[in-house]
């Protein structure tokens, strides 16, 4: 696999943001009840990282010109490295929404720079390596999250936990400097051409919008909807999950081989085919039916935000830290709202209801994609 050959460090990015990230996550309880905050609080305390990955999206594009798209990843991954510790740290309500703040401006930055990396790299090399790229990222979500879970009863004190993870995360990216220094650049815009044409992006925006709602929402009401609709014991219900999971990770390994004999737009739209068709055997109750539209569903959202990505760094007259930072900036809304959004309708109507309702975000977002040029490979 040529990213764990030639474009290792671009493999590396994207592995470490994910596991980072989910390493100071799995000690959220810890830190709810060490601060004595309930859940308001806690939904107040995170989307100040929300707030802080939107106020990345101004900054990244001014960052990657001055020192270019791969020392950018780099800083990325020193930056959310050290950010990744404060969480833990936090010893009053508000230390802990000014450092998440400080995460999600890192992890902005790395996330905006790492793809607009990728797309230079792609394009300098003419390698697809995009889809890939985010596999690795699914990756280190596992990592992160399950096995730094199975962790925690090593560890008394969670800075420690969080401070040893980042330190091994630190030392492969020294090793891997050369590489970051050396990744191709984007060609350098001037003030005229690099003008944000919101017209030529919204359609992309949209779509990456409503798929990283759904997303979100079966990421997060999966294992609810196992247990309440489902009916699967606590020892299973982490099936449906599970099935998307590792659905999402197959999907974007072989993502990149797909795009050789399709363009980004063509696999855009059959994966979210493929993710409105899953939806449909989630929602009829019955459990073999159900777990297999996890499947399809893992399988059809995979390939949309990677491609999604690949297309916002190549549209033309924009710079394309702006074009990934435009995704990048309504996907984390997106899959912010969209867990929100399946509480709101499960308390007025149902919990199927509410995965109904994702059938009809990804059929919007079908539509949608159909306002997108069909020039971008």
């Amino acid at each position: 696999m040529l990213l764990l050959t030639k474009y290792k460090h671009c493999a590396f990015a994207f592995l470490s943001l994910n596991i980072l990230f989910n390493n100071w996550l799995i000690y959220i309880p810890t830190i709810k009840k060490k601060l004595g905050i309930d859940e308001a609080e806690l939904g107040i305390a995170l989307f100040f990282f929300a707030l802080g990955a939107f106020f990345a999206i101004f900054l990244t594009g001014k960052i990657t010109d001055k020192i270019g798209e791969g020392k950018a990843s780099f800083l990325g991954v020193l930056l959310m490295s050290i950010t990744s510790i404060l969480p833990t740290l936090a010893g009053s309500y508000g230390l802990l929404c000014a450092s998440l703040f400080a995460l999600g401006l890192s992890s902005g930055i790395l996330d905006i720079a790492m793809n607009a990396m990728v797309s230079a790299t792609e394009s300098r090399h003419k390698a697809k390596i995009m889809s890939s790229s985010h596999g690795f990222f699914s990756i280190g979500g596992f990592i992160g999250a399950g096995l730094g879970g199975l962790l925690i009863p090593a560890f008394n004190f969670p800075p420690f936990h969080v401070f040893s993870v980042s330190l091994i995360i630190l030392t492969w990216l020294v090793a891997y400097w050369p590489r970051f220094k050396n990744a191709p650049r984007h060609e350098t815009y001037t003030a005229e051409k690099a003008k944000l044409n919101i017209g030529s992006v919204i359609f992309i925006i949209l779509v990456g919008f409503f798929i990283m709602i759904s997303e979100g929402a079966v990421t997060d009401w999966s294992t609810v909807y196992a247990d309440q609709v489902l009916g699967l014991s606590p020892a299973y219900v982490g099936l449906g999950y599970a099935a998307f999971s590792a659905a999402m990770a197959l999907g974007r390994f072989t993502g990149d081989i797909v795009t050789q004999k399709m363009s980004s737009i063509i696999l855009i739209r059959w994966g979210i085919a493929l993710g409105a068709i899953g939806l449909i055997f989630v929602v009829q109750k019955m459990l073999a039916l159900s777990l297999l539209g996890f499947v399809i569903v893992g399988l059809g959202y995979s390939v949309v935000v990677p491609m999604l990505f690949r297309i916002g760094a190549q549209l033309e007259g924009i710079k394309p830290a702006q074009g990934t930072a435009a995704i990048a900036g309504s996907g984390y809304v997106g899959f912010l709202i969209g867990p929100v959004i399946m509480g709101f309708i499960a308390d007025a109507f149902s919990l199927r209801q509410s995965f109904v309702m994702l059938i009809a975000f990804t059929v919007a977002s079908g539509i949608l994609s159909f306002f997108i040029s069909l020039k971008h490979k």
